[in-house]
């Protein structure tokens, strides 16, 4: 005979186990592989990637310097520096604004947002910094 706290316990581990999700999906997830191509250099690293599908990071250029880029609407573009030898894009959100450091004429890195076609310098002059993250 069944007390009343087993029949209990035995509803309940049947209703969970009636009940509860499958934890894995029956569908792989879709994954495409693409090649950014190089801003003429040998190699692009990819760090973020929004929404939309733009990408953004940093690649080689031909004279070997290292660029921040975006990928947007199947073409790479340099975003360029500020004023000095490199950058780096961390982050894209899915406004289309992009985050990372950028080298300035003086050497300094510099944390930048790059929105509606310019770089923008957010870092005072003589300190070292980079944006990691950008919200929405």
């Amino acid at each position: 005979m069944l007390t009343r706290s087993r029949l209990l316990m035995r509803t309940a581990l049947w209703t969970a186990c009636t009940f509860t999700a499958p934890l894995v999906s029956a569908d792989p997830p879709k994954v495409e592989v693409k090649d950014l191509g190089t801003l003429g250099g040998r190699f692009t690293v990819a760090n973020d990637i929004n929404d939309a599908g733009d990408i953004t990071g940093y690649s080689e250029s031909s004279d070997g310097q290292i660029h921040a880029f975006v990928y947007t609407q199947g073409k790479l573009q340099d975003l360029g520096t500020l004023g000095g030898a490199g950058s780096l894009a961390n982050a894209v959100n899915n406004a289309g604004q992009i985050t990372g450091l950028a080298l300035t004429a003086t050497g300094e890195a510099h944390t930048f947002i790059y929105a509606a076609g310019a770089m923008t310098d957010l870092g005072p002059s003589g300190t070292t910094s980079s944006g990691k993250a950008i919200n929405p």
